[in-house]
């Protein structure tokens, strides 16, 4: 009989043990995941105002379709969290398709 309180005791330990661990994991996966939805959040912020600003640029008048390329490679390259980017937009001259620009990152270097 003593020996059936003890395996008790034990069994009941273990399993409060086993709750409260899985409890602390969940509440820690929780938090990371919250803690890099926030980064992750910023970083696409930030990837929207640099872009906004070339659109921004490129609308007014301030760059040429000639320097498109170039604004588009500098925002990738000084990013480390920037692998591509594709403009497309329609050209100063009515009557014109939609214009392309697309350059992507491969392990450093830039693709065309």
């Amino acid at each position: 009989m003593l020996s059936l309180f003890a395996v008790s005791g034990v069994i009941f330990h273990h399993i409060r043990y086993q709750r409260q661990t899985i409890f602390k994991i969940k509440t820690d996966l929780q938090k990371l995941t919250v803690k890099a939805t926030k980064e992750i959040d910023a970083i696409v912020k930030l990837a929207k105002n640099e872009v906004d600003a070339v659109v921004n640029n490129l609308t007014n008048g301030k760059i040429a379709k000639s320097e498109i390329l170039h604004q588009i490679s500098t925002l990738i390259l000084k990013s480390p969290n920037y692998y591509g980017l594709t403009t497309y937009y329609r050209p100063f001259e009515t009557g014109f398709p939609l214009l392309s620009q697309n350059l992507r990152k491969s392990e450093g270097a830039q693709i065309y």
